[in-house]
């Protein structure tokens, strides 16, 4: 029919009533100033024309709702191009300009698309993105194919910035992924070591206590001294009043200072030692040692 992609006419189309072409070629292999589009790019490009929006010409700038005359519905890779059917909109104001157009096969009518690729030297080795197959006149002319280039460039260097993005990207969810498993591993240390400093210091007050205890025992060996009054004074020894029961304890008499036994029948007294005749009472309350 009469739709021409780039500088290739598209003999097999087809526009039915109800403004459906099938079979028209979408993009061509190699266009008229000879940039290539490859094998590889065809075939992975061609999935992303589908559902891709159909403006009357090209733009500069945001595309206008009253520009759009269509949409690609469908699109498969061959080995001329990318080819497909376009729906258009047959109550836009210049469908009936088209369908002329199309049913008169007026030359160098055809569509070029507006999309991201990267090239190497002349060759288009991808198609990274499709925002657009436009209805232009001279699709293949070096200006138009040139603006398109000059795109192509700019969108080259944009995915090369995005894969760029993406290898930083992943290193960056690696370190914080590194970073988390380190933060993990220093809490179970700080666990660990918390746990060993709790019984060292649980180790270093058994020791002291031990040191104390026979502290306290070896500064009461050989004293005369009840039960009572030994617990009484290791209680102010272990709370750190030393001095005060040394100073007490020096008061005590020795065992062998102690009185001979009580008469028989008689009840024996509690005497404070080296004074006879003080009760053990006398002696707390003298010291402050008064048990509540």
């Amino acid at each position: 029919m009469a739709i021409k992609i780039r500088d290739q006419l598209v003999a097999s189309a087809v526009l039915n009533e109800n403004g459906l072409a099938e079979n028209v070629k979408l993009l061509g292999s190699v266009s008229a100033n000879g940039y290539r589009y490859t094998s590889g790019a065809i075939q992975r490009g061609a999935p992303l024309y589908a559902d891709v929006p159909v403006y009357i010409n090209h733009s500069n700038g945001n595309r206008k709702y009253e520009d759009r005359i269509g949409t690609v519905k469908t699109a498969r890779a061959t080995s001329e191009g990318i080819y497909g059917a376009v729906q258009f909109n047959t109550s836009h104001p210049l469908y009936s300009q088209l369908k002329s157009d199309f049913e008169s096969k007026t030359p160098m009518i055809g569509f070029s698309h507006y999309a991201s690729v990267a090239m190497e030297d002349e060759d288009v080795t991808d198609i990274i993105e499709v925002y657009s197959v436009d209805v232009v006149t001279e699709p293949a002319t070096t200006k138009t194919f040139s603006e398109q280039t000059q795109e192509g460039q700019d969108m080259k260097e944009q995915k090369e910035l995005l894969e760029q993005i993406q290898q930083l990207t992943e290193k960056y969810e690696d370190a914080v992924a590194s970073r988390v498993k380190v933060a993990e591993q220093l809490g179970k240390l700080e666990e660990e070591r918390d746990a060993l400093i709790e019984k060292l210091e649980s180790l270093e007050a058994e020791k002291a206590e031990q040191e104390r205890t026979e502290a306290f025992a070896k500064l009461i060996e050989g004293k005369q001294i009840s039960d009572e009054m030994r617990e009484t004074l290791d209680e102010l020894h272990a709370d750190g009043h030393v001095q005060h029961v040394e100073s007490l304890v020096s008061n005590l008499p020795d065992v062998q200072e102690q009185d001979t036994a009580e008469p028989e029948g008689q009840k024996p007294q509690s005497k404070r030692p080296g004074s006879t005749g003080t009760s053990y009472e006398q002696f707390l309350k003298k010291n402050n040692l008064t048990k509540e």
